[in-house]
């Protein structure tokens, strides 16, 4: 005891102060494992006090490193005691110092110090660490500072204390009241800084995928965990994540950048290809945003980025207030009882209501949002009504054509992913919609090329299952085969030529070619769909090859060199058919080239006598246009079996 009077003494004094901080705290711990009389005088001569007292008269940094690590071994070795020392309210004091942490020695015992004090917290003993009076939460909001720390160690550290703390919020002795501190302000700002660093951190593995990799793969992770553990944290983590990262990137997709829309695909294509998910709601929330036409501007209580609320002088000014009066003297502790729940905001969208037109004190922000029972209307985010993505089933909305072509990289990620299960029959029957409506614009642009439609074909066949058999067959019949009826008679010139050979290629799935021929693209548009039915055997196909059964006379040209026989032309070296060439004008009239309806291949025909050429010429186009009346009418007598 003696021993422990002399170093008390020194320490009081400011006397050889490291050896006197390191001698009494491994006194406090023996006292506690062998003799309760020295730890009780450790209590009672406050020196947990003279700790903190001594940490803030000094400048030293061997001081301040010595006490934390003390701190840290009472914390680690006390055992019979250990609830005495952890009710001292001197401990929050350590925790919200304003040390030198750019130190990295400081920071390392600064860090170790949090790390073993989380590790104390449990359901039984929260009580000690959250004072409900102030609404403070010492060790969880300053153990978040390091969210983005240089060191991965340290943000891992910093990522496991949030999760333990929140995994033993439910059921402890203080569970309404701290649910009701974890959506309120400070704590939503140690969200938003987390999901913030994601965002950075996302950016960063869109240019370096490979060395990123692992670190984004840990925090995915950690946000499932997040999920998992804290389920009363969802709705709030998902209006984070949409205005943080989902809308911003989906915005990006309506600029010219091709870069930056590349990059945001990439982005978003990572949540889908995740091995965790998010919430049901998000990817929901998401898939219903790409077919929106146009990706909202949504107004909403912002809060700030890469922001630490331990810095916010309103906060630090309570808690330096609460550790500075004495119990006694706090006569209107039911007037701040709460009072930094009153400081509070919080993300989501808000109604268009007047008063979040203009900034509102924190103060007041609170109890306008307790007014409109704002906390309790987060479930009600319009997002977030599956029921409300299409208000009526028959509306076709268009897809933005600026963010169309990252819409369908990204549906070819979820079909494979299965994510589209989430989503209800008659919202996928509306994005197939969509999909269709593109197909089927008949204007040319950007959005329905071969291409497009090809990959909008594939994700459509993902997507359809038995019991969209009758869906799909109503929407050809009252929407598909009218319109292409209409199209082949507008547009019949060239089809016959077309018709069979566009049939064959769609069945060995070999359409490229045609990237050349415009005029065959809106009716290979029709029928890649056409075609997706026959393969499931929903539909029978009706189309045949197309045959002409007039009966043409033989014609023999140039001596026998070259003869029309039907609908073939045949000479000493090849045969072709009529329909699936075309003849180019040549200023030279005893000469005649044709040319491949496919490839672009000529072929020149020489006629001796300029008579003899025309004749030939006439005839040649008298035999096409009797093929193609015959081919058109037969094409459209097949199609019309479709009806039926």
């Amino acid at each position: 005891m003696d021993l422990f009077t002399h170093h008390s003494n020194n320490l009081k004094q400011n006397v050889n102060i490291i050896e006197s901080v390191s001698s009494l705290s491994e006194l406090a711990i023996l006292g506690d494992q062998k003799e309760s009389d020295i730890f009780d005088q450790f209590i009672e001569d406050k020196i947990i006090e003279e700790f903190v007292r001594t940490l803030k008269s000094t400048k030293d940094t061997n001081i301040v490193n010595t006490i934390l690590h003390q701190i840290s071994m009472l914390i680690t070795n006390i055992g019979k005691n250990i609830v005495v020392l952890l009710s001292l309210p001197q401990l929050n004091e350590f925790i919200i110092y304003n040390y030198d942490l750019s130190n990295d020695e400081t920071q390392d015992y600064y860090i170790n110090f949090i790390k073993i004090l989380s590790n104390k917290v449990t359901r039984e003993n929260i009580n000690l660490f959250f004072n409900q009076k102030y609404a403070q939460f010492p060790l969880l909001l300053y153990s978040q500072n390091f969210y983005n720390a240089k060191d991965n160690l340290t943000r891992t550290y910093t990522r496991h204390i949030l999760l333990s703390i929140l995994q033993i919020v439910e059921n402890s002795q203080m569970e309404k009241v701290l649910l009701q501190y974890l959506q309120c302000y400070p704590f939503l700002q140690v969200l938003t800084n987390h999901i913030s660093f994601f965002k950075d951190l996302l950016f960063k593995w869109s240019k370096d995928q490979d060395y990123y990799h692992e670190e984004l793969k840990n925090m995915y992770y950690f946000f499932k965990d997040l999920y998992q553990i804290a389920h009363y944290l969802v709705d709030i983590l998902d209006n984070l994540f949409l205005n943080i990262i989902i809308i911003p990137l989906l915005q990006t997709f309506q600029q010219k950048d091709e870069n930056i829309k590349q990059q945001s695909t990439l982005i978003i294509k990572s949540f889908f290809n995740a091995e965790i998910i998010f919430s049901k709601r998000i990817l929901i929330s998401i898939l219903i945003l790409l077919f929106s036409p146009e990706i909202p501007k949504i107004q909403s209580i912002q809060l700030e980025l890469n922001y630490l609320p331990t810095k916010d002088p309103e906060l630090v000014n309570q808690c330096t207030r609460f550790f500075n009066i004495p119990q006694k003297e706090s006569k209107d502790g039911e007037r701040l009882s709460g009072l930094l729940q009153s400081i509070t905001q919080t993300i989501s969208y808000v109604s268009n209501n007047s008063i979040f037109v203009k900034e509102i004190p924190k103060q007041e922000l609170y109890e306008a949002l307790q007014s409109l029972g704002y906390i309790q209307k987060l479930n009600q985010a319009i997002l977030f009504k599956e029921n409300i993505l299409f208000q009526d089933e028959h509306t076709n909305n268009f897809l933005n054509e600026e963010h169309y072509q990252s819409v369908l990289i990204l549906l070819e990620t979820i079909v494979t992913q299965n994510t589209l299960s989430l989503i209800s029959e008659s919202q996928k029957q509306i994005f197939i919609i969509n999909l269709l409506n593109i197909m089927y614009e008949e204007q040319y642009n950007i959005l329905n090329t071969l291409n497009n439609c090809q990959k909008s074909i594939l994700i459509i066949n993902q997507l359809l299952e038995v019991q969209d058999q009758n869906f799909l067959i109503q929407y050809i019949r009252f929407k598909l085969l009218r319109q292409m009826e209409q199209h082949i008679q507008s547009y019949t010139i060239e089809y016959y030529r077309y018709f069979s050979q566009i049939l064959q290629s769609l069945q060995n799935k070999n359409i490229e070619i045609y990237n050349k021929i415009p005029v065959t693209h809106q009716i290979i548009k029709f029928l890649l769909l056409l075609d997706l039915s026959f393969q499931k055997q929903w539909l029978k196909n009706p189309f045949s090859q197309t045959k002409n059964p007039n009966i043409y006379k033989e014609l023999s040209f140039n001596d026998g060199l070259i003869k029309l026989c039907h609908l073939e032309i045949i000479t000493q070296n090849l045969n072709f058919y009529l329909d699936q060439w075309k003849i180019i004008p040549q200023e030279q009239k005893q000469t005649i080239i044709f040319i491949n309806l496919i490839d672009d291949e000529k072929l020149e025909l020489v006629f001796q006598d300029e008579n003899e050429a025309e004749i030939f010429k006439l005839e040649v186009y008298q035999r096409q246009q009797d093929s193609e009346q015959h081919a058109i009418s037969q094409i459209i007598l097949q199609l019309q079996q479709l009806y039926f």
